[in-house]
């Protein structure tokens, strides 16, 4: 983002906000940026004012609207991230700060290496900007949890409202999928299909990200990861990267595949009937 100068403010006095690094561009819209700052995130406005006040209803409820989902990156247990509004260099912004005395969670910056390990080095951080480029994104996986399509939830609303395309399959394997996760993508408006593999009889174990991209390349990641967010996050997760510009086989492969899971008689599409009776069934299987 070095190139972007915003309204009111010229090169030759560089916010120091605007000027930040790309490795540290966690979202960005025409509305709204938020980076990583030290061991915290900045949310601000896409244009210099010195005043909350001279912010657009508009500006001022996108902001607003992403604090939710930004905190959720920096909170851990019960204990809660700190948000202040600073008006400082003329450039308000919204500083949200990690709970005192505990590590942040914020993802670190996506590397270029295949192997993503997980912990340190999170998925979460590979996937939003994948996501956020895409035109269409295929994702199987085998159970889906609140945290975890918390968390990518803003990415794939923002995919949908560019009119992209989200498919979604995963599983009711031993129950673990969650409802309340199934009701918040079944509530997704625009070109969204969320199927379910009924695994009353065949496990179902499959995870990997599909994304198509406007050029059109694409990119997958397959590997050990669930939607939930222990496994976006600070879980030891281990996922390949692979992008089509490499090798188009594999991705290719990957698409068929998940057209061919479609097929399968197991596969229905969820309803808020389906998850209506498959919460009254639920059995959730507590540890010892």
């Amino acid at each position: 983002m070095n190139d972007f100068v915003p309204e009111g403010r010229s090169r030759e006095q560089p916010c120091a906000l605007c000027a930040a690094e790309a490795r540290s561009i966690l979202e960005c819209d025409a509305q709204v940026m938020l980076i990583r700052r030290g061991s915290g995130l900045v949310l601000m406005p896409r244009r210099h004012v010195a005043r909350w006040r001279e912010l657009s209803i508009t500006e001022q409820t996108s902001l607003v609207t992403r604090i939710g989902p930004a905190q959720t990156l920096l909170e851990r247990d019960e204990a809660f991230s700190q948000v202040a509004v600073v008006e400082v260099g003329g450039h308000v912004h919204l500083r949200i700060t990690p709970p005192i005395g505990l590590p942040s969670l914020l993802p670190d910056a996506p590397h270029d290496r295949p192997l993503i390990s997980g912990g340190a080095d999170s998925l979460y951080a590979h996937l939003c900007p994948l996501i956020d480029q895409a035109t269409a994104v295929d994702l199987s996986v085998s159970f889906l949890m609140a945290s975890g399509v918390n968390l990518v939830l803003p990415h794939l609303r923002d995919l949908l409202d560019r009119g992209g395309r989200l498919r979604l399959l995963t599983g009711d394997y031993l129950d673990v999928t969650e409802p309340s996760a199934l009701r918040m993508l079944a509530d997704l408006d625009g070109e969204s299909r969320l199927y379910v593999f009924q695994a009353e009889q065949i496990p179902f174990h499959p995870k990997a990200w599909m994304f198509r991209f406007s050029e059109g390349g694409g990119a997958l990641i397959l590997g050990s990861s669930n939607l939930s967010r222990s496994a976006l996050t600070d879980g030891i997760e281990w996922n390949l990267r692979h992008v089509e510009s490499v090798d188009p086989e594999p991705l290719l492969a990957a698409r068929r595949a998940f057209d061919a899971l479609l097929e399968r008689p197991e596969v229905t599409e969820v309803t808020p009937a389906w998850i209506d009776a498959y919460e009254s069934r639920r059995q959730v299987q507590r540890p010892p």
